[in-house]
């Protein structure tokens, strides 16, 4: 019983630490410049630099201004993820192709190791660059109640 209690007790701190706050104070205290993704109920999604924010609509540089009632969740984007994936990338493709040529080859399995150790970690290297090219770091900001 006890456990039951703990874990349920973890479940629920756990589970309530991912919730964004719903108080548009939150927004009106981020700096301007910073950049933001709004999901709005009626344009979709627009992202770009905060201009300006009071407590009745929000504006990012170069797009109209967005209506309180109609944002539906603001996100703080960070900065791209370029170089921690791409050395992520060549870790889990340097081990991959390390364990490959030392299990694959009968005679020379050090040369032939090394040579899959920096082949797999070079393309590792660049596929995670790509992706992490393509993604920033998100906080959530605002949720719409």
């Amino acid at each position: 019983m006890q456990k039951a209690v703990s874990v349920s007790i973890c479940w629920l701190l756990a589970s309530s630490m991912g919730y964004a706050q719903s108080d548009w104070s939150s927004v009106t205290a981020l700096s301007p410049g910073t950049r933001l993704r709004i999901e709005s109920v009626r344009a979709g999604d627009a992202k770009g630099l905060l201009l300006a924010v009071d407590d009745g609509q929000l504006t990012l540089r170069g797009k109209p201004p967005a209506a309180r009632a109609d944002i539906r969740k603001v996100e703080q984007l960070g900065d791209r993820q370029t170089g921690r994936l791409a050395k992520r990338g060549f870790l889990i493709g340097a081990v991959l192709g390390g364990t490959i040529g030392y299990f694959r080859v009968e005679s020379s399995k050090g040369l032939f190791a090394a040579w899959m150790t920096v082949n797999y970690g070079f393309w590792g290297a660049v596929i995670g660059a790509i992706d992490g090219a393509q993604s920033r770091e998100r906080t959530i900001v605002y949720t719409a109640p």
